[in-house]
């Protein structure tokens, strides 16, 4: 995978952010662009720092050459988030159909 610089554009970006943004730790913006339902395309400061604070709950450190950037262990780490997700979903709908909802 190419490094993607900041300012430049790519559509994986906004995949990226979607999952970014489904963890409050990790969510790019609160409002505005790059905030659930606005993300964009754009590799931005912002979407840089949420990366990173990605890659640290993920123990990728400053350190890594891949810190920063979209790597294999970052890709790997983005692909975890969502199975996170889906798990956490599935023991919800679990919960709530034990409750008759």
């Amino acid at each position: 995978m190419a490094t993607l610089k900041v300012g430049q554009s790519n559509p994986l970006i906004k995949l990226v952010q979607v999952i970014l943004n489904l963890d409050p730790k990790t969510k790019i913006a609160s409002s505005g662009i790059g905030s659930p339902g606005k993300e964009t395309t754009i590799f931005g400061n912002l979407t840089v720092g949420a990366l990173k604070k990605l890659q640290a709950s993920r123990g990728i450190m400053a350190s890594d050459p891949e810190y920063g950037k979209l790597g294999q262990k970052t890709m790997l780490s983005l692909v975890q988030v969502l199975i996170d997700k889906v798990t956490e979903l599935q023991a919800e709908l679990a919960k709530q159909k034990a409750l008759g909802n």
